[in-house]
């Protein structure tokens, strides 16, 4: 499987670094998938309910994209997942996107050097019916791997942007 998720970014000109998007990405998505459904299970005794959120700040947002659209692929088992947040970081392979029913909000400096934009603006820009919808938000005041938009934001104004995305 990893050769074939190798070439498809390679295609696409991925341009975060390939430590992004070799082999130890797939091992975050084993893990997470793991845990996951070992959650899944226990959902009676820890009080949950409705599908997962996922997020993450830079390689984890990449780890969120990643357990979001790799397990089909990879033969692995999770449950469904309602929302994604996403702070600075992307998607390298393109082809292996699919419709899974989450909503993503992501956001992202466009002058980001240690994740560059062009991966989450790639899915920003698909809005087909196979697609999960990508809210990008773009902001040159974000500071990498930050989920608030300006380092002057109050974390609760941030948390309640994402809780009101979730929740709509």
């Amino acid at each position: 499987m990893l050769p074939a998720l190798q070439a498809d970014a390679r295609a696409a000109g991925e341009e975060m670094p390939e430590t992004f998007w070799g082999p130890r990405p797939l091992a975050v998505v084993e893990d997470a998938c793991a845990f996951l459904t070992f959650a899944d299970a226990q959902r009676r005794d820890w009080g949950l309910s409705g599908r997962f959120l996922l997020g993450g700040s830079s390689a984890g947002a990449i780890s969120a994209l990643n357990t979001l659209w790799l397990p089909l692929y990879c033969s692995l088992r999770r449950p469904p997942v309602a929302t994604v947040f996403a702070c600075s970081g992307g998607f390298a392979y393109p082809s292996f996107r699919h419709a899974t029913g989450a909503r993503i909000m992501a956001l992202h400096n466009p002058t980001d050097t240690r994740v560059p934009i062009h991966a989450i603006r790639r899915l920003a820009a698909r809005t087909g019916p196979a697609d999960d919808p990508v809210d990008l938000t773009e902001d040159h005041a974000h500071v990498h791997g930050d989920f608030r938009r300006t380092p002057d934001a109050r974390v609760r104004a941030a948390v309640a942007r994402m809780v009101a995305f979730h929740h709509h």
